[in-house]
């Protein structure tokens, strides 16, 4: 098995859409919400790092690829790209512009670029085999989705504080016993 990293545009990545096969046998379905394709676009307007793709090189000349994993991502990319669907109506102001509900093709021209120019970060999987593809999927799925009381954690602002301070308050009273009638 041979591994390379490169960073790739997004616009290149969309401009290689027909040469990448997002769909083998052992991916699942398109599952992410709208809200989740949303929050991926306004991540990678405000610069935040998104994880590596990982795809298996198929052919060459012209090269070809499969998606060993971010194909939720990628799709989402690629819809996004394609004015399928617009930013949140809610979405906060990136850099002082107001990008609520705003689809690609109507972002000011600057925000645009900063989408197309975006790097991702892709490990090219070659010289490799189904076995070694498919086992290496099943790693990378092999995450643990954090707990909701994670996630509050990882938030900031006062509701996350709110809560912190009510579960360690302690009750001043007790229950009544069981047989105490």
């Amino acid at each position: 098995m041979q591994i390379s990293k490169r960073e790739w545009p997004l616009l290149s990545i969309c401009g290689i859409k027909n040469k990448i096969d997002t769909r083998p046998d052992y991916q699942r379905p398109a599952v992410w919400s709208l809200s989740q394709k949303q929050l991926l676009m306004d991540t990678i307007l405000r610069g935040y790092d998104v994880p590596k793709l990982y795809w298996r090189q198929t052919g060459k000349n012209p090269d070809k690829y499969e998606v060993v994993d971010g194909q939720q991502r990628i799709r989402a990319i690629w819809d996004f790209h394609a004015g399928v669907y617009p930013l949140p109506k809610k979405a906060d102001a990136i850099d002082g512009v107001d990008v609520e509900g705003l689809h690609y093709e109507d972002l000011p021209d600057d925000l645009r670029l900063r989408f197309d120019t975006y790097n991702v970060n892709v490990v090219i999987v070659s010289d490799t085999d189904e076995e070694e593809v498919r086992e290496m999927f099943l790693r990378l799925q092999n995450g643990t989705s954090l707990k909701a009381q994670e996630k509050r954690n990882a938030m900031s602002g006062k509701m996350r504080d709110f809560i912190k301070s009510v579960a360690r308050h302690q009750p001043r009273w007790h229950a009544p016993a069981a047989d105490a009638r």
